[in-house]
């Protein structure tokens, strides 16, 4: 009877390590399905929510006075990525205008979360923003823009 149960401690101590090592090895798709639960409960954008939809976008900085055009690369309802050369830096506030299509435009505040200062192969230059001040009015014609 004692060797039953000292081969099933050691079966048990077996197993026990060897869990830890797949989830050790298999961390990081952990760390991305938590992520991916957390951010939509909080109802935050995920990956569905994003489109690579290009959109002509109008920027205006506070303390330049000529606007700019650029491309978004990334839109969601909350938030976009701009290809911009040099990007702004990571805080800065901007207005901007968001052209979906010829006759619908959505305007509002966005400050810059993450830049990308070098070109890569996944990403050009550029930086994420997060939209402010935009009510949701206009992160439904952006869903509805995202969903033609």
């Amino acid at each position: 009877m004692g060797v039953i149960w000292l081969s099933l401690g050691i079966a048990g101590f077996i197993l026990f390590f060897f869990g830890i090592g797949l989830g050790y090895q298999y961390r990081w798709w952990f760390r991305g399905k938590y992520i991916y639960l957390r951010k939509m409960f909080r109802g935050e954008a995920v990956a569905k929510d994003r489109e690579s939809k290009a959109c002509e976008v109008v920027i205006q900085l506070p303390n330049q006075g000529q606007p700019f055009r650029t491309r978004t690369e990334n839109l969601s309802p909350n938030g976009m990525f701009i290809r911009m050369d040099p990007p702004l830096m990571k805080g800065d506030n901007f207005r901007f205008l968001l052209n979906l299509s010829i006759d619908e435009s959505v305007a509002g505040t966005a400050e810059v979360r993450w830049n990308q200062t070098k070109a890569s192969a996944r990403l050009s230059p550029g930086m994420g923003c997060k939209f402010f001040q935009m009510n949701e009015k206009e992160k439904l014609r952006i869903r509805k823009h995202l969903r033609s």
